[in-house]
């Protein structure tokens, strides 16, 4: 079969036609109306709300509440503690996460007065436990310091160092890894 040389090669694209209305992220389809979240979530700007947000309560010495969340599917083992301090200081929420052959283990939060240090890194293989800061707590209005969601932590290489002298057989190079953290 031929075909004349002016003929296209591909067909015409139709002319778009308009998308339909997609209802918002927070529309609720049962009782068919917007659902405006009102919780207020100190400096983030954004609704919720999400896993590891924390609801405060009370004035002059407020009590916090922790939203549950996972890290790689692993609910924290301390999720239904409640923490109670004074409105006009700062605290921590932080995650202590433990590991075994570069796989989680357990969790566990805590609200704390200074902030976590450095994720480590470790020779061979990843570090065995790890703190991750959540947000914090300032004058009783919460801020996130990690996405909105729950976590997942993967073993990841940080970085190679040189061998001077390798044996035999081995890697010319020593490997160092640490955790790499994303939001679910």
């Amino acid at each position: 079969m031929s075909r004349p040389f002016d003929a296209p090669l591909i067909p015409p694209i139709p002319p778009m036609l308009p998308f339909p209305k997609v209802p918002p992220d927070d529309y609720d389809f049962k009782q068919q109306k917007q659902v405006i979240e009102t919780k207020a979530l100190g400096g983030s700007g954004t609704s919720g709300p999400y896993p590891f947000d924390v609801e405060i309560t009370g004035t002059g010495t407020i009590t916090c509440s922790v939203r549950i969340g996972v890290l790689n599917n692993i609910i924290p083992s301390d999720f239904t503690d409640t923490y109670a301090f004074a409105d006009n200081v700062t605290r921590y929420l932080v995650l202590t996460a433990t590991a075994t052959d570069g796989a989680i283990t357990g969790c566990s939060l805590s609200m704390e007065t200074t902030a976590p240090a450095v994720m480590s890194t470790l020779q061979g293989s990843p570090p065995v436990s790890f703190t991750l800061l959540l947000g914090l707590v300032v004058n009783a209005v919460w801020y996130r310091t990690i996405g909105n969601g729950s976590l997942f932590a993967t073993p990841a290489e940080a970085f190679r160092i040189s061998k001077t002298s390798p044996a035999p057989g081995t890697l010319p190079y020593d490997i160092y890894y640490t955790w790499a953290i994303t939001n679910v």
